[in-house]
């Protein structure tokens, strides 16, 4: 029975796993801070374990595209990554790590089902990429960090190119001068702010992390994706040419964002609950 495993039947199968990877891990507190507990840093040896399996699959699948023995082995792999996942999830991921676990199941599973069907070099390749790309962190701090520093770099990202636009007037898709580019600088700088908070409320969720309140780690992280996610609505909202009232909205959703994480923020200094270790 183990030798049965077609092709077909292994695009078949990583679709269904597919298609019942969960949505979302918002709000998830995490069980351990910078050294994963024993369940939880099982789970993640497995995990990588798996991806490593999967990567040497793939080689001999490209190779040997009709061979239903490493069919069945990719599958078995691809199973491990799932079930070992499955149980991070529910040992102690917070939500950042927990995420991480989600894409990396839902990457190298969609770049299997495109070998799968359609074997070669390339597909193969595609496969190695998912598996280099998706380094799976050793532990929840390192999750959080990650997705903070990831948040922070798509936003200067963000303030390089609107701030280069800024500067630009004579090209056709510049901001009117008269109008548009003061409406622009002035988002840029609340973005610029939301920004500088980025790093504060890092430092806050490590305190908290290495307080061992975990339910404070989340909380304040809940709050950081708003705000982020309302950083990332503000500046889609840049481009021009400007609409003043979706503008005006995205402003006012960023500021009802960035206010109770900057109130939490500042609590933590306060009273002295924020990392100085970030």
């Amino acid at each position: 029975a183990r030798c049965t495993m077609s092709r077909s039947a292994l695009a078949a199968a990583v679709s269904a796993r597919l298609a019942s990877v969960e949505a979302s891990a918002a709000g998830r507190e995490p069980g351990s801070w910078a050294e994963a507990d024993e369940a939880l840093s099982a789970s993640l040896g497995v995990m990588t374990a798996a991806i490593g399996a999967i990567a040497s699959s793939a080689t001999k699948l490209a190779l040997m595209p009709e061979d239903a023995a490493i069919c069945r082995e990719m599958l078995e792999a691809c199973e491990q990554l799932w079930t070992a996942a499955a149980v991070v999830s529910r040992c102690g991921a917070g939500a950042p790590l927990a995420d991480i676990c989600r894409r990396t199941c839902r990457g190298v599973g969609a770049s299997v089902r495109s070998l799968a069907l359609e074997p070669s070099p390339s597909t193969a390749g595609a496969v190695w990429e998912a598996c280099d790309a998706k380094k799976v962190p050793k532990s929840n701090r390192i999750a959080y960090r990650r997705a903070f520093l990831n948040a922070a770099s798509i936003l200067k990202d963000s303030l390089l190119e609107f701030r280069e636009l800024a500067r630009c007037d004579d090209e056709e898709d510049a901001y009117d001068s008269r109008a548009e580019k003061p409406a622009a600088l002035r988002a840029l700088s609340v973005l610029e702010l939301a920004g500088g908070l980025y790093k504060k409320a890092l430092a806050h969720v490590d305190g908290r992390g290495a307080a061992s309140d975990f339910e404070g780690v989340a909380a304040a992280y809940d709050l950081f994706s708003a705000c982020a996610a309302a950083a990332t609505r503000l500046a889609e909202e840049l481009y021009p040419p400007l609409d003043g009232d979706d503008l005006q909205t995205a402003l006012d959703d960023l500021d009802a964002r960035y206010r109770p994480l900057h109130a939490l923020v500042e609590i933590g200094r306060a009273h002295g609950l924020n990392s100085s270790h970030v």
